[in-house]
């Protein structure tokens, strides 16, 4: 079995809970470690590993704690 160097944009979102389209925006801005190999972003497992240990996806505890704002466009 092969040693997995790499994670997909797909990937990503499953190991972070954001979209797809999410993980490609934040790694066009440098936000998420990914590397554009001429078609598509992957990011390195090592780096992307380490980047989740340090927390640096943050968490949902404002989509939470709003959970009535989110329901309404009003608030």
């Amino acid at each position: 079995m092969a040693v997995k160097l790499w994670y997909s944009a797909p990937e990503v979102a499953r190991l972070t809970g954001l979209c797809a389209q999410t993980v490609r925006k934040w790694t066009k801005a440098g936000l998420i470690p990914g590397e554009w190999n001429g078609t598509r972003w992957v990011y390195p497992k090592v780096a992307l590993d380490r980047w989740l240990a340090e927390g640096c996806h943050g968490d949902m505890i404002w989509m939470e704690s709003r959970s009535s704002q989110r329901g309404s466009p009003q608030g």
